[in-house]
């Protein structure tokens, strides 16, 4: 009987998400898949696939932004059946995001005896409410399979201490670029064997994509790379990061050298105290933490971010929610637990409901804003801000399952000593609601 209600419930809930993604979701009918098989096909047709463009009713003109990697990979789209492209695309796409919900909430299940499969059914269904992965689906964007290559090397064969850990960061960074963060990451943490791996995968990919054209290739590391305007105007509210945030302040086309130098200042500032927290974490032993304001980090300061590239806020909200879970703290700690709890609810929404383009003007049309306006068209880029300071740190998260003989004296030295192991669950909790790391 219980199984059946689940089974019920997770059908409900699928139904209610796929109201909220027809209501206030785009249609976009695979468009960036079109130019995928379309640019690749014009490739192999002899051409230069930076060359390819067709008319987007938003930018004018979009063609092909990938490195020449990703274009080797998508080639096969432009040999396939449509039909065949796209119902693959749509199922492989559910099936990366069923699995990497599942390594994000595992642990979560584990620790408070919820049903694992049920727990991950959950989490998919709310996630495709949210418009980072509802529009990545709606658009046949390949983001989710570079979430799946992280959090699959950082997350899986990391904590098994594989020797191959870095390689999917690498191939995620050869096939777009901005994956190289989590490199910066592992440098920044130490984890110099990963790092070399991570940075020889990239290399590797880069070289092979080299020898099958290196004309195109010269041609992107020298040219289409550093045209960011190439991707849309930076202005435009569907643009996330920091860069389009100072962009639709500075309301110039092209962003003038004052809104450039300004968006620099900001980067390496954000930058740093991302990969600072990130640090934290993973000395802290919660991983998930650790990648997760990583990947937070690198949507903020991308010249360009896009509202389907956002995946992060998921696994921040999981991991909030973690805390949030073990109740209301001693009360000079109740502040924040409500300001926690305040900012999930307000992050679900705002990317259910698609609130930046409630806001949305025309490209250097922004001047007429007043301070609600600026705020409306700014607000995801405000919640990652907040959500980069207060996703908590969890000491111990990443604590490997124990024997039933296991005492609190197998917990590691790196560990707070009030600190305690379940055997049955092999994560240390703690005795008194979960001590969290200073965010600041």
């Amino acid at each position: 009987m219980r199984l059946l209600l689940q089974v019920l419930f997770v059908i409900v809930l699928s139904g209610s998400v796929w109201y909220l993604a027809s209501r206030f979701g785009g249609q976009h009918h695979l468009f960036d898949l079109r130019i995928y098989r379309s640019a690749t096909a014009y490739w192999l047709g002899g051409h230069d696939i930076y060359d390819y463009a067709q008319p987007d009713v938003v930018n004018g003109w979009l063609g092909f932004t990938y490195p020449p990697f990703a274009a080797l990979l998508l080639s096969p789209a432009a040999l396939l059946p449509w039909g065949f492209v796209k119902w693959f695309t749509i199922g492989s796409t559910l099936a990366v995001t069923l699995l990497t919900t599942y390594w994000i909430t595992r642990d979560l299940a584990q620790r408070r005896r919820w049903p694992v499969w049920f727990t991950a059914c959950v989490g998919t269904a709310l996630l495709f409410a949210l418009e980072p992965v509802r529009e990545n689906m709606s658009f046949g964007q390949i983001n989710m399979y570079l979430v799946a290559l992280i959090l699959g090397d950082l997350l899986v064969l990391g904590r098994r201490g594989s020797r191959w850990t870095g390689v999917g960061v690498g191939i995620a960074t050869a096939i777009k670029l901005t994956p190289g963060i989590f490199i910066l990451y592992l440098l920044a943490a130490r984890r110099w064997r990963d790092a070399t791996v991570a940075s020889a995968a990239a290399a590797g990919a880069t070289l092979l994509a080299a020898v099958a054209d290196w004309d195109i290739s010269w041609r992107f590391y020298t040219a289409t790379l550093w045209d960011t305007e190439r991707v849309g105007f930076p202005d435009n509210p569907g643009n996330q990061a920091i860069n389009g945030m100072v962009a639709r302040i500075d309301d110039m086309v092209p962003v003038s050298t004052t809104g450039r130098l300004t968006w620099l200042g900001l980067a390496v500032l954000v930058g740093g105290y991302g990969l600072w927290r990130a640090v934290r974490a993973h000395r802290a032993g919660d991983e998930l933490t650790a990648i997760t304001l990583t990947g937070l980090t690198g949507v903020l300061i991308s010249p360009v971010s896009w509202t389907h590239h956002l995946y992060w806020i998921f696994p921040a909200m999981v991991i909030t929610a973690d805390v949030l879970l073990d109740g209301l703290p001693r009360r000079g700690e109740r502040a924040a637990w409500w300001g926690r709890l305040s900012l999930v609810n307000a992050t679900y929404w705002a990317f259910t409901m698609s609130f930046v383009w409630f806001f949305r003007r025309s490209p250097a049309n922004h001047s007429r804003n007043n301070l609600p306006s600026v705020l409306g068209e700014n607000a995801f880029v405000l919640l990652l801000l907040l959500l980069l300071v207060a996703t908590p740190i969890r000491p111990g998260a990443d604590t490997p399952p124990s024997s039933p003989e296991s005492s609190s004296e197998d917990v590691p030295d790196d560990v707070d000593a009030d600190l305690v192991t379940y055997p049955d669950i092999g994560r240390a909790v703690s005795r008194e609601p979960v001590q969290l790391v200073e965010t600041s």
